[in-house]
């Protein structure tokens, strides 16, 4: 019975019911199971979100583990649950486009969790900026498989490699964590699936201070088994559920209604202030992090980084690193646009010059002000174009 409610299952808890039949596989090629949806029993869910927000009550370093079913709600479609024909995929909202997603309320749980020093760290592996969007900071976040708002960190293929600083950060919490909770993910298989793998191992051979991993979301995943808990709901609902069990339930908008978010206001830096960081100009300002690196400097001045139409930047990191973009203004929401020229290599074998246009969320900006990220994606380059060198003999005279 572990694998339906996990290794600190009651005896009086009711199996889930199945409410959507297929037998198709969740992600064909990868280690998951049939797309069967299952629905918890009203008084079995209820005691288990008591379960786990005692969890949370006892742990010290929780964590999130998020697939794109925590994504679902907001219009965005997954890979596991093929929404058409999903049960949660009654009433969803229509978008124009995924750029255009707001956060679910799963999304503002897990930010109003991480507010209240409950959870401590997202490890992200969807690319939708959602948790920035709905406060998150971007500062404990990792966008493991890319981001589609962070041009450093373009979205990495399946075949592809993980961003080596990233990947380390994967490790580090692997060890560090003693609870770790995944939100709808299949856990098919990917490799940072360990963050749950290891610790639920750990808990269930009883090693001292580890509480385990809970899993929730609708379909069977390979590693229900190794599960302190296993929830069978919908992720609002249980996110919904767990506010009110641990008394925060006012502190977010009410469930299934997507919220907008604003862009923060950036403090301006003034003669005769004491601020150091913050606005100089109009889409201008000083963070404190190196011209040269973009990484986080403890002491000095800083420098100015000009993210108004037309500057030059270069990317500080990732596989495209020193790759020059122009930055072309911004979106409707407050994001930048920046156009990037890359090397890219071909199924043939070739390497073509391609042009990028890459998207940088607003909550870099506010969070480089306030010195909290590790390192910027961009930093200024010189707009001037550099010498030419001539071959004739004779230089003409000026």
């Amino acid at each position: 019975m572990d694998a339906v409610h996990g290794f600190l299952r009651e005896e009086t808890w009711a199996a889930p019911i199945k409410v959507l039949h297929n037998d198709e596989e969740a992600r064909p090629g990868y280690e998951s199971m049939k797309r069967h949806e299952y629905n918890e029993v009203p008084d079995t869910l209820h005691a288990k979100v008591q379960v786990l927000a005692q969890l949370l009550r006892n742990s010290t370093n929780a964590i999130v583990y998020t697939g794109a079913g925590i994504s679902t709600a907001s219009g965005i479609k997954d890979y596991a649950t093929k929404m058409e024909s999903s049960t949660i995929a009654r009433n969803r909202p229509k978008i124009t486009s995924n750029m255009s997603a707001l956060p679910t309320f799963a999304h503002h749980a897990v930010t109003a969790l991480h507010r209240e020093e409950i959870v401590k760290y997202w490890i992200q592996q969807n690319h939708d900026g959602l948790p920035q969007k709905a406060g998150f900071p971007q500062k404990y976040i990792n966008e493991i498989h890319g981001a589609w708002y962070d041009p450093s960190n373009p979205v990495v293929k399946f075949s592809g490699d993980l961003r080596d600083d990233y990947f380390e950060d994967i490790l580090e919490w692997e060890e560090r964590t003693d609870l770790c909770i995944a939100i709808g993910t299949s856990l098919s298989g990917m490799n940072c699936d360990r963050v749950v793998e290891t610790v639920g191992e750990k808990a269930r051979h009883g090693q001292e201070g580890c509480l385990g991993a809970v899993i929730i979301g609708i379909q069977r995943t390979r590693l229900d088994n190794i599960s302190a808990l296993r929830i069978f709901a919908p992720i609002d609902d249980v996110m919904e559920l767990l506010l009110s069990a641990l008394s925060i339930e006012s502190r977010v908008p009410r469930a299934l209604v997507p919220q907008p978010y604003d862009v923060p206001l950036i403090p301006e830096v003034t003669e005769g202030t004491t601020a150091c960081f913050g606005k100089v100009a109009e889409n201008t300002f000083q963070i404190p992090y190196s011209k040269e690196t973009g990484l986080l400097q403890k002491n000095g001045n800083g420098t100015i980084i000009d993210l108004s139409t037309g500057a030059k930047v270069k990317l500080t990191a990732g596989p495209y690193e020193g790759d020059v973009g122009t930055v072309e203004g911004r979106t409707a929401t407050g994001h930048y646009k920046l156009r990037f020229t890359h090397n890219t290599k071909k199924k043939s074998g070739k390497t073509v010059r391609e042009q990028r246009l890459r998207t940088m969320g607003f909550w870099w900006v506010d969070g480089a002000v306030k010195g909290e990220v590790h390192m910027f994606p961009v930093m200024n380059v010189s707009s001037r174009a550099p010498p030419t060198r001539s071959t004739k003999m004779v230089k003409k005279k000026k």
